[in-house]
């Protein structure tokens, strides 16, 4: 135990003992020994830790001391737990501080960057601005600063020549419609309610065999401390669908480039804009919002074949179909906490 790397997962109560044994299955360093454990198992008096751990095949409940570095893997944007935790612990040696970003915050980091170019129109959802912004762009996004899954995410339409207003949740069919531009904003007030929004400009995307497509790209930092992607793919939507969480099947990122008919050279030029794209927007969001051991940039290509950047997640899902991809979603954060537990 003295010469052994001690990592702590930090989780909710619920998932932490599938967390533990996800990330001791894949744990290929004898090492390094894991726990996982909620913050209300921190005696911060007593410097002590009461976690999960398997023995023996067994999960048992046991005392730890503080460990050499710490997995965040609570979704959420509180962060009085971790700074507490760094305090103890002596510097940064917990990553994923912020792992449920503010959209607009993100995207006010990213528009200062040199990804600017990449990044729709965004705003902040302001009652008095939202009219002329749908008169200028014709159709707008909807979407909560903290949102998840694609959940609550409203598609607002200006048919000019008609003088109508439609109001779409999820699929390619309005479920408001008005002649009215004033009774449109009512509705579109009661839709915000207390939540804070962020409006976007649509992005006119590519289509694969009718349906629209983004592009995932997942980074992580290596056992040097250094970013690198891991791998790539593509969520085909549900058709007649314009998001793509609820996704009618996944792609590998090669695949779906051969299918936009893209050759060899092309297709590693695309990626190689991807990784510089992804690895600088981590690293301008890492100078604002905290420390990043793992992210992830959804990309969309439009009908002119130009590249948007979306959104960034601060935690990356884990449930991927590509067995290498999932190998890496586990052992690269192992391999950056044994990188903060050693330097």
């Amino acid at each position: 135990m003295d010469n052994k790397i001690l990592i702590g997962i930090m989780t909710n109560k619920k998932p932490r003992q599938k967390q533990l044994k996800r990330f001791i299955s894949f744990n290929k360093n004898p090492n390094v020994e894991l726990f996982a454990f909620t913050p209300s198992g921190i005696n911060w008096q007593e410097e002590k830790i009461s976690g999960l751990t398997v023995s023996k095949g067994e999960t048992i409940t046991k005392e730890f001391p503080f460990p050499n570095s710490v997995i965040n893997l609570i979704y959420t944007k509180q962060q009085q737990t971790i700074a507490k935790l760094e305090e103890k612990l002596g510097g940064k040696k917990v990553f994923n501080t912020v792992n449920r970003l503010d959209k607009w915050q993100t995207y006010e980091t990213l528009s200062e960057s040199p990804v600017a170019f990449f990044l729709p129109d965004t705003f902040m959802f302001k009652e008095k601005e939202f009219l002329p912004l749908l008169k200028r762009y014709k159709v707008l996004y909807l979407k909560p600063r903290h949102g998840l899954k694609g959940v609550l995410i409203y598609r607002v339409e200006w048919k000019e020549e008609a003088g109508q207003y439609n109001i779409y949740d999820h699929s390619s069919t309005p479920v408001f419609v008005f002649n009215d531009e004033k009774l449109c904003l009512t509705k579109i007030k009661e839709i915000a309610g207390k939540k804070k929004y962020i409006v976007q400009k649509e992005i006119k995307s590519a289509a694969v065999n009718e349906s629209i497509f983004d592009i995932r790209v997942i980074i992580h930092k290596n056992r040097l401390g250094k970013w690198e992607v891991s791998g790539g793919l593509a969520r085909i939507a549900i058709p007649r669908v314009y998001v793509t969480n609820a996704a009618l099947k996944m792609l590998p990122l090669e695949d779906l480039l051969k299918r936009l008919n893209m050759g060899f050279l092309q297709r590693a030029v695309f990626k190689k804009k991807l990784e510089l794209i992804s690895i600088a927007s981590a690293k301008a969001l890492e100078e604002e919002a905290g420390q990043f051991g793992e992210l992830s940039a959804d990309f969309m290509i439009d009908d002119r074949n130009q590249l948007f950047m979306l959104e960034i997640n601060g935690q990356p899902t884990k449930k991927v179909r590509d067995p290498d991809l999932l190998e890496k979603m586990y052992t690269k954060p192992l391999d950056f906490a044994c990188y903060l537990a050693e330097n």
